[in-house]
């Protein structure tokens, strides 16, 4: 099996897309849908965990959330003083 070579340092690049889904709301939802959608498709929480970012204990909560409750009980909800705090932010960039 041939193994990348990168051009960028991959530590790097985890990190950053941590930093990308873990900016926005819908990005986490995808994140949290995406990890459960593994999870129901065979993968065990504890192996799936050091390669998400989060804990074994995180996501085995986000299944029995979505059993119990439904695909909507992984929304995060943004506060307006968020919408407002990200809104400042960006202007001051």
């Amino acid at each position: 099996m041939k193994v990348r070579k990168y051009i960028n340092d991959p530590k790097a690049l985890l990190e950053e897309g941590k930093r990308i889904v873990s900016e926005n709301a819908d990005n986490k939802f995808v994140h949290r849908v995406s990890m459960v959608n593994l999870i129901l498709n065979g993968l065990s929480p504890r192996k799936l965990a050091p390669y998400c970012g989060d804990s074994e204990r995180t996501l085995q909560s986000w299944v029995k959330n979505v059993d119990e409750n439904g695909w909507g009980s992984l929304m995060i909800e943004v506060s307006e003083q968020q919408i407002k705090k990200r809104s400042h932010t960006r202007e001051q960039l």
